[in-house]
């Protein structure tokens, strides 16, 4: 025995529908961007924390490590996109960085 991480997994993860989507949606947009010379993007937002993510540490045997550092962290917003013109020849990459969550207006 030794000390592994597991692998992960998402729990509402669905094989055969995104095989479906991928066979039909993806292959149905890329063909009507060619037709309309369209940029194909793909666009995906993620949060961050500055707290350290320490997990395990070492420490003399029978002590228990303490771990010191302020906390008062803050939360940053990445948000991200991939662009692919019609015909493949070019692609562009964009992101921004904020304090907050992007939100969107209704």
């Amino acid at each position: 025995m030794e000390l592994q991480r597991p692998a992960k997994q998402a729990r509402e993860r669905n094989k055969e529908a995104r095989r479906q989507w991928v066979a039909e949606r993806c292959a149905a947009s890329k063909k009507n961007a060619g037709v309309g010379k369209a940029w194909i993007i793909f666009q995906d937002e993620s949060g961050i924390s500055e707290r350290p993510p320490v997990r395990r540490t070492w420490a003399p045997k029978g002590e228990t490590p303490v771990l010191i550092h302020a906390f008062n962290w803050k939360k940053l917003s990445i948000c991200a996109a991939l662009g692919y013109r019609w015909d493949g020849q070019r692609c562009r990459c964009g992101f921004k960085l904020g304090r907050a969550a992007t939100t969107t207006r209704a």
